[in-house]
């Protein structure tokens, strides 16, 4: 697999103590990141279409060594367990390159009705970095890492 992209995955979890939303982002190297644009509409007006399609090899570096465990596992950690973790789930934020911050994004912007995450708090801080590109929106995800050799192991990522 070619791998062409550093990613900083924000994993949303309830506090447990405040009940708020924190994010915790973990970064991880050498992945294989495609974004396909293609653009509509009629005569008067064009609309731009995003979408990603992410593949993070078994074996890339992730931030701390930190393992990949499911969402369902995830959200039973405690708080401190949590963070020497990451996972993928449908609704979180991914962006391109690395974001260094070592702490907790503590925010109140999830919609738990529509179990999406906004992202204007993270575009908030993102813009302090000046950071100008894409947020990637998780709509889908699939562990490939059960069958074959470790070059084709994966866990694929779908966005908009």
């Amino acid at each position: 697999m070619i791998t062409n992209q550093d990613i900083t995955i924000f994993n949303l979890r309830l506090d447990k103590k405040t009940r708020r939303e924190v994010f915790i982002p973990t970064n991880i190297s050498e992945v294989s990141f495609v974004d396909m644009r293609s653009s509509g509409g009629s005569a008067s007006e064009r609309e731009e279409n995003l979408h990603f399609r992410i593949r993070i090899p078994v074996n890339a570096r992730v931030q701390d060594s930190r393992t990949y465990i499911s969402e369902d596992k995830y959200k039973l950690l405690d708080d401190e367990e949590a963070k020497k973790h990451w996972t993928l789930q449908k609704g979180c934020c991914i962006i391109t390159g690395t974001i260094f911050y070592n702490g907790e994004w503590k925010f109140d912007d999830f919609d738990f009705s529509s179990g999406v995450i906004t992202s204007s708090r993270i575009r908030d801080f993102l813009d302090l970095f000046k950071y100008d590109r894409d947020i990637v929106h998780v709509t889908e995800y699939a562990d490939n890492t059960r069958r074959g050799s470790d070059a084709v192991k994966h866990w694929r990522v779908g966005g908009a």
